[in-house]
């Protein structure tokens, strides 16, 4: 993204609005490897976004 011309990344002004988000599976789920791995996928992209946020 950083390097479209066309897309900018701006801090908010104020506080910046947030969202909570969950991941729920039955335990019995063929899936759960997977779901775990989506589950730390989404973290390790949220660490780097925390991190851009940070030095922005």
């Amino acid at each position: 993204m950083a390097s479209d011309p066309l897309v900018a990344v701006l801090p908010f002004l104020t506080n910046a609005p947030s969202r909570a988000i969950g991941m729920i599976w039955r335990r019995q789920s063929a899936r759960g490897k997977e779901y775990l791995a989506l589950a730390e996928i989404v973290r390790a992209i949220l660490r780097q976004v925390r991190v851009m946020a940070v030095t922005a």
